[in-house]
Formats: C-alpha cells, structure tokens, sequence
C-alpha cells in the first residue's frame, strides 16, 4: 500500500490530469430516459473530482458537447485539442497522464482524448486512470470497463 500512496503522490504533483467530460446535466436525452438517475450517479463522480482537486498541479478538462460542472468551470477546458495536450506535455516534461470523468470504458477510453488515442500518440507516457474518480455508464459492467481499459491504461 506505501508504494501505491507514493505513486499518487508522485502523479499528483507531476502527471497531468485530464477529466473528461465532466458535464452536468447529461446532455443526452435518450440516456436519461433510460436512466433516470445517471445524473446522479455522474454527481458522485463529480463531486468526488471536485472535492480531490487541490491536490493536483497539471489538471484540465476535455468537453466539447455539454455544459461543464460548476465546480469545474475553473478548470481550462481543451475541448478534445490534442494541439493544447501536447503544449502541456512539453512545457512541464510530462511522463505520466491520468484519467477520471464520465463515462469509464466509453469515453474516457475512446474519446479524441481519451486513453486509447492518446496512449498511442504518447507512447513514451505512463497511462493512469483513477477509479474512484471515474462513472461506469449505468448499463455498462464495471469489470468489463476494467478490462478493456487496462489494455491501454493501468488502473489506479
């Protein structure tokens, strides 16, 4: 356990933080009337992100379709610019990202910057995602989301 708490210190200070698509309410229609509470379950993880901000010193958003949470307003949004990562990756010599948001194993892995795109183009960079500061999509199994997250990522 030691380790694991000296790693995230170590990202905390040094690895850059991408919260992806932290918006509230959900954007999309059909997913609320399938899951009426999944503006819930995403409140959890939000405040949950919120509330684990002052720890972290390279830390941005990534939405481009929604209204951003309230208590992420703050937070510069990149809107999915792979262009604004990079700068960021070379200003700070970035060797590690982690990742939290909604949804774990959707868009957190298969977004413009999400684990999957960014893994390859920044190979030379650890891939983290933190799982208590993730949302699993209320149909989806958490599991499953693990597994296919770990091929590009190590859980945290």
């Amino acid at each position: 356990m030691k380790d694991n708490s000296q790693l995230i210190e170590r990202l905390e200070k040094n690895a850059l933080w991408i919260i992806m698509d932290p918006w509230y309410p959900h954007p999309v229609p059909k997913d609320v009337e399938d899951h009426p509470d999944i503006d819930e379950r995403n409140l959890i993880t939000l405040e949950a992100i919120a509330d684990y901000l002052p720890r972290l010193q390279h830390v941005v958003v990534s939405n481009v379709c929604a209204k951003v949470y309230p208590r992420l307003n703050h937070i510069p949004n990149v809107k999915d610019n792979i262009e604004k990562i990079d700068l960021i990756i070379n200003e700070h010599q970035i060797e590690d990202i982690v990742w939290t948001g909604l949804h774990h194993g959707r868009c957190i892995l298969g977004n413009q910057l999400g684990v999957k795109l960014v893994s390859d183009e920044y190979s030379n960079c650890n891939c983290w995602i933190k799982k208590d500061l993730v949302c699993t999509f209320p149909a989806d199994s958490e599991w499953e989301m693990d597994r296919l997250s770990s091929n590009f990522a190590t859980l945290i």
